[in-house]
C-alpha cells in the first residue's frame, strides 16, 4: 500500500512540474507574441524607423518629428501615447538649425543645371567677362613676357554646381559657385541659387557658399545655412528670394 501511495504521490508532482513549464513556455509565447504587435504598431506609429532608400533615414527622422511635434502646421496629430516627451523637446530645442542635408557639389554643371546657368546667370558672367577683358587681365597682355607677347582669349570660370527641391515643388533648384579670380576672395567665392519658372530662371540668392539644408521652412522653402571664413549667416525665404542674418555667436 505505501509503495502506491509514493508512486502516485511521485507522478502527481511530476506532474504539477510538467504544468509549471508549459505555464512558462506559454507566458514566453505571450510576451513574443505581444513584442510582435507593439513592434508592428511602433511601425505602423513611426514609419521612419523603416530604413526608406528613396528618401533617407535622416531625411525621413526630420519629417516625422516636424509631423509630430508641429501638429499645427503639418497636420499631425501630435504627440501619442509612446512618445517620448524628449523627442518633441529637443526637437523645439534644435530645430532651427537642425540639418535635413548637406550639399556635394560636383565640377561643372550638367545638361539641367547648364540650362539654367545659361539663362539665369547672362548678366552676371557677361559682367566678369567684361571686367576681365577690359580692366583687370587682358588689356594689360601677358605681364610675364612683356609688350612683345602675343595673347588669345583664356578666359575661363569654374562652376561647382549641385540641385535641390528647396519647397518640395517637384522642381530642382539649382546652386551654382562662380569660382573665378574676380569672384572669390578670403571670405569664399560668390555663390547663386536658380529657380525655374517655365523657360525662365531667376536669381533666388546670392551670396557666398551654401553647404547645408536645414529641416525647417519658412514661407514654404527650407532654410539655408551659409558658412563663410568670418561669419555664418542663416537665410530665409521672404517669398521673393533668400534674405540672410548672422547667426549669433558664429563670429570666426
Amino acid at each position: 500500500m505505501k509503495p502506491l501511495l509514493i508512486l502516485s504521490l511521485l507522478f502527481i508532482l511530476a506532474g504539477c512540474g510538467d504544468s509549471e513549464v508549459a505555464e512558462e513556455n506559454n507566458n514566453e509565447i505571450y510576451q513574443q507574441r505581444a513584442y510582435a504587435r507593439y513592434d508592428e504598431a511602433i511601425d505602423q506609429e513611426y514609419p521612419y524607423q523603416d530604413p526608406v532608400a528613396d528618401i533617407g533615414m535622416e531625411k525621413l527622422i526630420f519629417l516625422n518629428k516636424m509631423f509630430y511635434c508641429e501638429p499645427e502646421i503639418y497636420g499631425g496629430s501630435g504627440p501619442q501615447n509612446n512618445v517620448d516627451p524628449e523627442v518633441c523637446k529637443d526637437y523645439a530645442e534644435n530645430s532651427e538649425y537642425e540639418t535635413l542635408t548637406n550639399l556635394v557639389y560636383k565640377d561643372g554643371a550638367n545638361k539641367y543645371e547648364s540650362v539654367a546657368i545659361a539663362n539665369g546667370l547672362t548678366n552676371e558672367l557677361n559682367s566678369i567677362f567684361e571686367m576681365w577683358l577690359t580692366v583687370s587681365h587682358f588689356i594689360y597682355g601677358d605681364y610675364v613676357c612683356g609688350p612683345d607677347c602675343r595673347q588669345d582669349l583664356n578666359f575661363e570660370v569654374n562652376l561647382p554646381t549641385t540641385s535641390f527641391d528647396l519647397n518640395d515643388d517637384g522642381v530642382k533648384e539649382v546652386f551654382v559657385i562662380l569660382n573665378h579670380s574676380l569672384t572669390c576672395g578670403s571670405s569664399g567665392c560668390d555663390t547663386y541659387i536658380l529657380q525655374g519658372l517655365g523657360d525662365d530662371w531667376k536669381i533666388i540668392y546670392n551670396g557666398k557658399e551654401i553647404r547645408r539644408i536645414l529641416a525647417k521652412k519658412t514661407n514654404d522653402y527650407y532654410l539655408i545655412y551659409d558658412m563663410s571664413k568670418y561669419n555664418d549667416y542663416l537665410c530665409s525665404f521672404n517669398k521673393i528670394e533668400y534674405e540672410c542674418k548672422i547667426v549669433e555667436g558664429t563670429k570666426k
